[in-house]
C-alpha cells in the first residue's frame, strides 16, 4: 500500500497549478493517514485515469471532491444542417462538356463542455495504481474531503457596520464640502470599528455599500447560517447585529474678527450630533440606541482666510473624535450588558467583561448599577482615578465586597484638551515659554 503526505487541495476548473506539487510524490514516501475522518469530513474512494500518473492522480482527486460536492457543468452545442445543398461540377468527356449536379447531405456539430470542481481535499492515500498495455495510467485513492467548514467565530456575535459612504450621506450639509464630509465619515467609521473590534465578544463582518439590514435578512433567507458556514454553498456568515448611524448634518461655525492693519482672526467650531442604533437581524427589532455628540473642545483660533482656519479645526476635530465618543461607546456596551467593574483588594476596581480600558480616563464620573435587564438599580456614583489596569473610586463612602460585579454607566467624561503628540497644532496647548527675564534670571 502506497501512502502520501497530508495535502489540502483546492480544485477549480484548471488544475495545472497542482502538477508541480504532485510530481514529487513517489512510492518511496509513506505516511499514515487517518483511519476515520473527523466530524465535518467524508471519506471517499475514487479512481482516476490519464496518459500520465500525475494526470491520473489529479483526476482521482477531482472525482473525490465531486462525490461530496458535485460538479458544475457548463455546455454549449451548435448544430448546422447542410442537407439539400447543391454542388455543380463541370467536366469533359471525348471533347464534350458535361455538367453534373449533386445533392449533398451533411451535418456540422460543435460540442464545447466545461466542468468545474470546487471543494477542499484534506488528505488522500493511494490504494492502487496501474499502467495498461497502451501506456494509460489508472490511480485509485482513498480521500478525506471536507464537507462543512466549522464556524471560526463560534460563541461570538457577528456585527456589520455601516459603510463610510452610508455615514457620509447622513452627514452631508451645506456647511461642509464632500471631501470634508468624507474625512469625518471615515473617522466616525473607524471609531465605531474600535468599539467592537477591541472586545472579544464580537467579530466584525466586512460588507460594502448596501442596505445592511435587508441584505443580512436576504442572506439568512437564502439558507446561509450564522452557526455553520457550508463550503459546498460558499455561504457568507450572517450578522447577528447591524449598526446604523443617524446623524444631523455636519455643522461648521466660523466667527471672524477683523482688524485694520492685521489679518482677520477666525474662530472655528465643528459640531457633530446623532445617534447609534443596534438592530437585531433575527427579529429586525431595535436592541438599543444611544445619542452621541462630538466637537472641538473650544473654538480653534487661526489668523488668515476662513478656509485655512476650517482645515486647521478639522484636523483637531478628527484627532479628538474617538475620545469624544467614549461616553456613547460606554452607553452602548452598557446596554449590551458588557460594561462591568469587579471590586478588588484595598478599594481598587478591575475592568471586567473584556472592556477596552482606554474607554475610561481619570476624571470621568460614573454610576454603579446592580441587577439585570430592565431591573437595573443605581447603587452609587463617583469620579474615578485610573491607575494602570485598575481604577479607584473617589467616593470613599461606597463599600463593596471583593469579587462583587457591578455594571456602570458613564455620566460625564473628563474632556481631553490636548492633541496627539507630534501634531502641528500642538503649540496651542503647550505651556507658555519663559520670558527673557526669567531665562536670564534678572531680579
Amino acid at each position: 500500500m502506497i501512502k502520501h503526505p497530508v495535502l489540502a487541495l483546492r480544485f477549480a476548473s484548471v488544475c495545472t497549478s497542482v502538477l508541480p506539487l504532485l510530481a514529487g510524490f513517489t512510492p518511496a514516501i509513506a505516511l499514515a493517514a487517518a483511519d476515520k475522518p473527523t466530524p465535518g469530513e467524508v471519506k471517499v474512494e475514487a479512481t482516476g485515469t490519464a496518459e500520465t500518473r500525475e494526470g491520473a492522480l489529479i483526476d482521482a482527486c477531482r472525482l473525490a471532491v465531486a462525490k461530496v460536492h458535485g460538479t458544475r457543468v457548463i455546455g454549449r452545442m451548435a448544430n448546422k444542417d447542410f442537407s439539400g445543398l447543391k454542388l455543380d461540377a463541370a467536366g469533359s468527356k471525348a471533347g464534350i462538356k458535361a455538367n453534373v449536379t449533386a445533392n449533398v447531405r451533411t451535418y456540422d456539430i460543435a460540442d464545447n463542455t466545461a466542468m468545474s470542481f470546487d471543494g477542499l481535499l484534506l488528505r488522500f492515500e493511494v490504494k492502487k495504481e496501474d499502467k495498461n498495455r497502451e501506456g494509460r495510467w489508472s490511480v485509485q485513492i482513498l480521500a478525506d474531503v471536507l464537507n462543512a467548514l466549522p464556524d471560526k467565530f463560534a460563541g461570538r456575535q457577528a456585527v456589520v457596520l455601516p459603510s463610510v459612504q452610508r455615514i457620509a450621506k447622513s452627514l452631508s450639509s451645506g456647511d461642509a464640502g464632500p471631501k470634508m464630509v468624507a474625512e469625518v465619515a471615515q473617522e466616525l467609521s473607524r471609531a465605531l470599528s474600535t468599539t467592537f473590534s477591541n472586545h472579544p465578544q464580537f467579530v466584525l463582518l466586512e460588507r460594502e455599500s448596501e442596505d445592511a439590514v435587508d441584505a443580512e435578512l436576504n442572506r439568512a433567507a437564502s439558507g446561509n447560517s450564522a452557526v455553520k458556514e457550508q463550503s459546498k454553498l460558499k455561504s457568507e456568515k450572517v450578522a447577528d447585529i447591524v449598526v446604523e448611524v443617524k446623524s444631523e448634518p455636519l455643522k461648521i461655525v466660523v466667527n471672524t474678527t477683523r482688524f485694520e492693519s492685521t489679518p482677520p482672526l477666525q474662530k472655528v467650531q465643528i459640531q457633530l450630533r446623532g445617534s447609534i442604533r443596534l438592530i437585531d437581524v433575527a427579529t429586525k427589532g431595535e436592541i438599543c440606541r444611544t445619542p452621541f455628540e462630538a466637537g472641538n473642545v473650544k473654538p480653534v483660533n487661526s489668523a488668515g482666510d476662513p478656509e485655512s482656519a476650517v482645515i486647521k479645526a478639522l484636523g483637531e476635530f478628527k484627532q479628538t473624535l474617538d475620545a469624544s465618543l467614549r461616553s456613547a461607546k460606554c452607553d452602548l456596551l452598557a446596554k449590551l450588558g458588557i460594561t462591568n467593574l469587579v471590586a478588588g483588594r484595598s478599594g481598587d476596581w478591575i475592568v471586567g467583561g473584556g472592556l477596552d480600558p482606554q474607554l475610561l480616563q481619570t476624571g470621568d464620573k460614573i454610576s454603579l448599577w446592580k441587577g439585570e435587564g430592565t431591573g437595573m438599580t443605581k447603587v452609587g456614583e463617583s469620579t474615578i482615578t485610573v491607575e494602570s489596569t485598575s481604577l479607584v473610586l473617589d467616593n470613599k463612602s461606597f463599600k463593596a465586597t471583593q469579587g462583587e460585579v457591578y455594571s456602570f454607566r458613564m455620566d460625564s467624561t473628563q474632556t481631553r484638551t490636548t492633541l496627539k503628540e507630534g501634531s502641528k497644532d500642538s503649540e496651542s496647548s503647550a505651556p507658555a515659554k519663559p520670558s527673557l527675564k526669567d531665562r536670564l534670571k534678572f531680579d
